[in-house]
């Protein structure tokens, strides 16, 4: 009987890591997504499907702010399945949904549910975090 010891998906985080800090942020985070890949982000209406439709929702950030980080530690692991806990931080200094850059510095934290296919892509990612948190930081509600 053969042994199959499940993929560790640590480098793919990783390498998403170090996409959001690129010049080309959104696009080089949305190539580790399948083609017909998922996003779900909590703090929005509707669900993201496919490569080019999660490339611009993740753009909406990468417009806003620059420098963006993003640091993660991978909490659980199966290798089809991963746990990701995250922080964030990043300059306002562009446009967000009709908020003028502040120049402010934000630091966000949020949890990652995700599924990866046998060749190490994204197929559904689901992301939760505070965006009363953001608004916080960036003025728009009292803290």
């Amino acid at each position: 009987m053969e042994i199959i010891m499940p993929r560790k998906l640590d480098h793919i985080i990783a390498e998403m890591d170090t996409a959001w800090e690129t010049k080309e942020g959104a696009k080089a985070v949305a190539e580790h997504f399948a083609d017909d890949g998922v996003l779900y982000d909590m703090t929005s209406l509707a669900p993201v499907s496919g490569r080019a439709a999660i490339e611009e929702a993740l753009a909406v950030f990468t417009r806003a702010f620059h420098p963006l980080s993003f640091e993660s530690a991978l909490v659980g692991d199966d290798g089809i399945t991963a746990v990701v806990e995250w922080k964030a931080k990043g300059v306002h200094a562009g446009e967000l949904d009709g908020i003028a850059a502040t120049g402010r510095t934000v630091e966000l934290h949020g949890v990652n549910l995700m599924t990866f296919s046998s060749d190490g892509k994204v197929t559904q990612e689901r992301s939760y975090w505070d965006s009363g948190a953001l608004l916080r930081q960036l003025g728009v509600f009292d803290s």
